[in-house]
């Protein structure tokens, strides 16, 4: 059985895993997820540890293998992406495994090729059709053609992974020249959905930590596999986060999506604008990435696991959206029986969480309230029952719900577009032009997903 550690953001896991490592005579691998978490167990660990990552290594995947057949220490530290590469699972039998924050066991790609007989003939395979929709397969991970292997650069996560979903409709024929396969044109852009065989590691030593365990993905595709464990030394907070958390939130009833990013700047301008002129205090913030600095405080990445040079703010702003897209969170629910609304718990609210956690949260000894700033009341009642609305015009024009109709002339504008099979890039791209200015949101949201319904 594969082990679980669930224990609250900054209640001293990774102190308490390094000291346990330290009394203990055993083997260690410590699995961590960013560069900074790397090198601080590291320096704490001290003489017993070596460390790989790709700072002092030119290739992380051979360096682990060549230290697993000869160890120079007893205590190994590494990526994510070097734990994955480990194809020989007999080299990690005689070792205690912790993987530490590690939750994300799968990756969601947009491919635009028209590569498709090196795809489904080189690249990959043993395909299986799962629908009428998708296939699987499995990634060839060694080349003789020097070519072949070049291109195969292009899936560069096809290494860290075990099996694969895509879109059956990318490998649709025509007929054959000869005795080629001549492939359709229809379909030039490659979905896929790679994920790791977690059960291949349920007879090793094998440990998980993360805040809110039971709540992620990898657990919630794979509970049989998963029992609850007990780590000594945890401390335990003197007032809960919920109690010390006063969040504000500026709409009522939009949620914060690709969609509306792309489509209602204006709104979002909005908030900005309440920002840099409301809050004085010293705060750090975060957005997706292709917004960049808006606001006049600290920018951070949403994903900011380990960082823990914001314990003295006492306010912070998450201006993100994580949901997945309508074709990933179709192929997680074919999959692992997944919902989205179980993926944007695990990706967005859990960084969310994390994300707040940056702050003086990581006291545990404070009773010192923290002030949130989110987007949407969904956000806001996810970290808090103290909650306010800022109205600053989002909610303005949203209606009661009426059954959409769309005219003739957008109906066949849609048509058109949807003929042309556009990569994912190219659709939004045009979604969000000139050309459309005449839509509404909600005629947005359709055509988004009619799009997504043919990929």
């Amino acid at each position: 059985m594969l082990k679980y550690i669930q224990a609250d953001c900054g209640s001293g896991k990774t102190h308490s895993l390094i000291e346990m490592t330290k009394r203990s005579s055993d083997n260690f691998i410590i699995v961590q997820s960013t560069l900074q978490l790397i090198e601080q167990t590291t320096k704490e660990l001290g003489a017993i540890a070596n460390v790989i990552t790709s700072t002092n290594h030119s290739n992380v995947i051979n360096a682990t293998i060549e230290f697993l057949m000869a160890p120079t220490h007893r205590v190994l530290v590494l990526s994510e992406k070097a734990f994955l590469g480990i194809s020989d699972l007999s080299l990690l039998k005689d070792w205690k495994i912790f993987l530490d924050d590690v939750v994300n066991f799968h990756a969601y790609n947009v491919i635009n090729t028209e590569k498709k007989y090196e795809v489904e003939n080189e690249l990959f395979r043993d395909f299986e059709e799962v629908s009428s929709q998708y296939l699987t397969a499995k990634p060839v991970i060694e080349f003789s053609d020097d070519l072949v292997k070049q291109m195969s650069n292009s899936f560069d996560f096809v290494g860290s992974y075990d099996h694969f979903v895509m879109n059956s409709s990318f490998f649709d024929k025509i007929g054959k020249a000869g005795n080629v396969d001549v492939y359709s044109n229809d379909c030039k852009q490659l979905t896929t959905l790679a994920w790791v065989n977690i059960a291949k590691y349920k007879d090793l030593d094998v440990t998980f930590m993360s805040n809110l365990f039971e709540e992620t993905l990898i657990y919630k595709g794979n509970k049989d596999l998963f029992e609850k464990v007990d780590l000594e030394g945890l401390r335990k907070r003197v007032r809960p986060v919920r109690e010390r958390l006063k969040v504000y939130y500026f709409s009522e009833k939009r949620r914060l999506t690709r969609s509306f990013r792309d489509s209602q700047g204006d709104k979002l301008q909005a908030v900005y604008d309440y920002i840099n002129t409301t809050v004085k205090e010293p705060y750090f913030y975060t957005t997706n990435t292709s917004t960049g600095k808006v606001l006049n405080g600290v920018h951070i990445k949403p994903v900011s696991r380990g960082m823990n040079s914001f314990q003295d703010y006492s306010t912070c702003i998450w201006l993100a959206s994580m949901k997945p897209s309508p074709v990933e969170a179709k192929q997680l629910e074919l999959m692992f029986d997944i919902t989205g609304e179980e993926i944007t718990y695990a990706r967005e609210y859990e960084n969310l969480y994390q994300f707040c956690n940056r702050s003086s949260l990581r006291k545990y000894e404070s009773t010192e309230q923290v002030v949130v700033y989110v987007f949407d009341k969904d956000q806001a009642q996810f970290l808090s029952d103290d909650i306010k609305y800022i109205d600053v015009g989002i909610d303005t024009d949203v209606v009661k719900f009426v059954p959409l109709t769309i005219n003739e002339a957008k109906r066949k504008r849609l048509y058109r577009t949807l003929k042309k099979n556009l990569p994912e890039d190219e659709f939004l791209g045009w979604l969000s032009s000139n050309t459309n200015n005449d839509l509404s949101e909600r005629e947005r949201e359709h055509f988004s997903t009619q799009y997504y319904k043919r990929m």
